[in-house]
């Protein structure tokens, strides 16, 4: 990707761009697989009732609502990535088409 002055002078190829969402999807992959990873065993210990008693019940709720944030906290800001990368992409085509 070149930036210079001026929208002639910007190279950006379609395939840069696949790349980049293809990237955004993997980042967000992984970041579920790695709240669900560990998450998990606490979730299991709770509903296998290993792990119980009220601090268990403050742990498991308070591990709940921090996985909820967590996961909704990084949708948001994976969306906002995939966002601007659709609109630089259609900003581009503009300068393209002109």
């Amino acid at each position: 990707m070149t930036l210079t002055s001026g929208p002639a002078k910007i190279e950006v190829s379609d395939e840069q761009l696949e790349q980049l969402q293809s990237v955004y999807q993997a980042l967000q992959e992984d970041i579920n697989s790695m709240l669900t990873d560990f998450f998990t065993p606490f979730e299991l210990m709770v509903g296998e009732e290993i792990f119980v008693g009220e601090s268990a019940e403050a742990f498991a709720s308070y591990c709940t609502l921090v996985r909820s944030y967590l996961e909704a906290r990084a949708d948001v800001s994976l969306t906002e990535l995939q966002h601007a990368g659709q609109t630089f992409s259609n900003k581009i085509n503009e300068v393209e088409s002109i």
